[in-house]
């Protein structure tokens, strides 16, 4: 069907969230899922919504562009919607996208407005991100955060924001995090230039308090020089708190002032900064940072995916902040109290 849209999925043990994605899918020309090992209902819920259901053999350790170009080619249509199964397609965005396909003939793909929700539902952000694209032009790439690749040079990706895509997750497993820390180091292996599996393997293991070995990955990130001022900024608070939480505190304060500098409106930086400061027990350093933190103000939040919202609803900041004067008066009291026994004796 000439741009025809089809809807692809990669899916394994979905069956929590596959019937609101499926169900959001309503109108296109063709729903591929491409079940990878599931054993639960996921494969059941995509056939009574009459998707094109195929399965693979699971594979360990597991490869996603690979499974994603699998997937592709079950798909019959022009246009491809990449989406997952905790992922869902906003009311009115299939028509805009239509009518993009149809005005855009030279286009190859396009930027989607892309609203991520927290696990509780709530706290949405937005990015433009690449989910609609022509089948026959562009390949998945790379074992984990995998990225599409153009076959040929010169492809124009326009953006079609009024039309949404909502990530709606569920809580994570403790086993799917610790499948990403495998996967990733794998695919730095593989790929060591590619810059973002670098990045995501120090997040991964700062995630998990290994604080030492995620250094080098963020380090080695910032080298290269890539992102924007938020994803660098995010990275160097990231570094920063590594060095600070292994007692690195000297190189801790000044990578979190660069990061302040390329970053200024973005109070998670005083943030963590001022937990750094009170873990080594630089308690007057830890309440200036938490009140330049709380002065930043909340109008001036980037709209970010990052954005702590503790941070900026205070509710982060302020037990914090409590604490260290806390520590500071009684600091200032003990050392009255031991000058005024020095005075006696």
């Amino acid at each position: 069907m000439r741009n025809g849209i089809a809807a692809v999925l990669i899916v394994r043990n979905e069956e929590k969230v596959l019937a609101r994605c499926l169900e959001s899918l309503a109108g296109v020309d063709q729903i591929v899922v491409l079940d990878t090992g599931s054993d639960d209902k996921t494969m059941e819920i995509a056939r009574s919504f009459e998707a094109d259901v195929h399965a693979t053999p699971p594979v360990d350790p597991f490869h996603f562009a690979d499974a994603r170009n699998q997937a592709l080619e079950f798909a019959r249509q022009d246009w491809i919607i990449s989406i997952d199964a905790d992922e869902v397609l906003a009311k009115g965005a299939l028509d805009l996208l239509r009518k993009a396909t149809w005005r855009e003939p030279k286009a190859a793909g396009f930027n989607v407005n892309f609203i991520l929700f927290d696990e509780e539902g709530k706290n949405p952000t937005r990015l433009p991100k690449f989910k609609v694209f022509r089948r026959t032009l562009w390949k998945w790439q790379y074992r984990v955060h995998e990225q599409l690749t153009p076959l040929s040079a010169g492809l124009v990706i326009k953006n079609v924001m009024a039309a949404a895509i909502e990530h709606r997750p569920v809580p994570k497993t403790g086993v799917r995090v610790g499948q990403n820390e495998e996967l990733l180091k794998i695919s730095v292996d593989e790929n060591p230039e590619y810059a973002r599996n670098v990045r995501q393997l120090g997040m991964e293991l700062y995630s998990r308090q290994k604080w030492a070995e995620a250094i080098p990955h963020l380090e080695k990130y910032l080298a290269s020089n890539q992102g924007d001022r938020l994803d660098r900024s995010e990275t160097m608070m990231r570094l920063a708190y590594c060095k600070g939480s292994i007692e690195k505190y000297h190189e801790s304060i000044e990578i979190f002032e660069e990061a302040q500098k390329i970053a200024p409106d973005r109070r998670e930086i005083l943030y963590y900064k001022g937990v750094i400061f009170a873990k080594g027990r630089s308690v007057e350093q830890a309440v200036e940072a938490f009140e330049q933190c709380l002065a930043i103000p909340a109008s001036s939040k980037p709209d970010w995916y990052l954005n702590v919202e503790a941070v900026w609803d205070g509710s982060a900041v302020l037990p914090e902040l409590e604490e260290a004067k806390r520590l500071v008066v009684e600091g200032r009291r003990l050392w009255a109290e031991m000058q005024a026994r020095k005075g006696k004796s």
